[in-house]
């Protein structure tokens, strides 16, 4: 099990010692195969399971899903780009914690089963669209075949790089039918626009989509831009801009939400913008 650990983690740049933090615990390997059986089949494990198990046996199925990639014609580098969002995650939670593991197992399940692609700077997945409160003047209705689009948060988000992951999402997925992107996030929050600069990325980024009758609260806003939830106003870090301007917005008795957006399987409009 060792031998094929330390090689899953050279292959998503995670730091040998992971390898000792995890099997240390000697779980069962039956445990581990169970949970990565579930994994890869696109099942969530029990809530109560150990993070570092978890990790372990996220680990193990790397090797399920590079065969289903190779099987489905996916190139190595593209099956090594989706698997780093476990390293992402595994990184997250020892910054956290201090300890190696892995709490995000609902969410890497997707890449494990072989629903989610990671195509240069974007992730995608194809679903029914799920925003049930959708208003008929919205440009996409709930059920509808999509592409959910997920941003990784390793690296600028340049609408450049944005551009050419939509394009290669209309390729990749070419014999899939689907009728557009979707997109839910606290990028696309519509207040950022009075609190960022005209030439942020973010702004950028919400220009690909067109906005949609559909808000969440403000937890995975404080997540990304403060790396926690809940938020301690008081001593919040100051470190960059968008905390800055996040703090004197909830300082003045306001609230921040995310937003959605839809962008065509195909635009012509780009090109223009960016």
């Amino acid at each position: 099990m060792s031998a094929c650990l330390a090689e899953s983690l050279a292959w998503i740049g995670l730091p040998a010692e992971v390898n000792s933090a995890l099997t240390a615990w000697n779980w069962p390997p039956r445990q581990v195969a169970a949970i990565t059986g579930q994994l890869t089949a696109g099942e969530t494990p029990a809530a109560n399971t150990h993070p570092a198990l978890a990790a372990l046996a996220a680990l193990e199925g790397l090797a399920n899903m590079r065969a289903l990639h190779r099987k489905r014609g996916v190139s190595d580098a593209i099956s090594q780009a989706t698997a780093a969002d476990l390293a992402l995650w595994m990184r997250e939670y020892h910054r956290r914690k201090g300890t190696w593991g892995l709490a995000e197992t609902s969410w890497l399940r997707h890449h494990l089963a072989g629903r989610l692609y990671r195509l240069g700077r974007l992730q995608f997945m194809p679903a029914a669209c799920g925003f049930p409160s959708l208003l008929p003047t919205d440009p996409v209705r709930a059920g509808d075949s999509v592409l959910e689009v997920h941003i990784p948060a390793d690296s600028p988000l340049r609408p450049a790089d944005c551009l050419a992951a939509f394009k290669a999402a209309a390729v990749f997925f070419t014999h899939e039918h689907w009728l557009g992107f979707t997109c839910e996030s606290w990028l696309l929050s519509p207040q950022l626009k009075g609190l960022l600069p005209t030439e942020s990325n973010i702004l950028a980024f919400q220009q690909f989509f067109t906005p949609l009758s559909h808000y969440m609260d403000d937890r995975q806003m404080i997540e990304r831009v403060f790396g926690c939830f809940p938020l301690n106003f008081v001593t919040a870090p100051q470190v960059t801009a968008l905390q800055r301007a996040v703090l004197i917005y909830y300082n003045a008795g306001k609230q921040l939400q995310g937003g959605a957006g839809f962008r065509p399987r195909y635009s012509d409009t780009d090109n223009n913008k960016f």
